[in-house]
């Protein structure tokens, strides 16, 4: 239940709207505690000290569009088991899937980054009636029993431009050694 509450939350607070508009988009190292990954130059960065009372204490890192617009967020959860990412990707699929208003897979890929085996999930869907139709990108890692999801968010009809750019972020993911 913690995991679909925290699944659910976390697509709602960082769903915002908006694009690159046509800028160049350059990338800079973010350093988080156990991972880095490279972000969007110019995007805001709310920390996990710094973010409100009611975002999920899962939730690492928010970063957020200059214009407001699309945002990429990391989830760390805590394991009860170590497990393979390709199995803790297809359970949050299998999550997504039931939770989603109006699920709709674009696509799933399963990918290798830094020698581990993992699946990128794209899908379009709402988290409540009410929200605009969101495209979400997912990808899912593992490490000493904690998972680590790794979303972007957009609207579905983002240019490919900006579509490449988030993916080029949440697939930079690695584990510092």
């Amino acid at each position: 239940m913690r995991k679909i509450r925290t699944l659910i939350i976390g697509m709602i607070l960082f769903t915002v709207y908006g694009c690159f508009g046509g800028e160049d988009i350059t990338y800079e190292e973010y350093i988080g505690d156990t991972y880095t990954l490279q972000t969007i130059s110019g995007w805001r960065i709310i920390n996990k000290s710094d973010l409100d009372k009611d975002i999920p204490k899962e939730t690492e890192v928010v970063f957020l569009s200059k214009d407001p617009g699309m945002n990429i967020n990391i989830i760390k959860e805590e394991l009860e088991t170590d497990v393979a990412s390709i199995s803790y990707a297809n359970a949050n699929i299998s999550l997504s899937k039931k939770n989603v208003l109006g699920y709709e897979n674009i696509y799933t890929e399963d990918i290798n980054i830094n020698n581990i085996d993992t699946r990128i999930n794209v899908f379009k869907g709402k988290i409540t009636a009410s929200d605009l139709l969101m495209q979400y990108m997912q990808i899912y890692f593992v490490k000493d029993r904690y998972g680590y999801t790794i979303t972007a968010t957009s609207y579905p009809n983002s240019t490919t431009e900006d579509t490449n750019a988030l993916k080029q972020v949440i697939t930079s993911f690695k584990f510092k050694d």
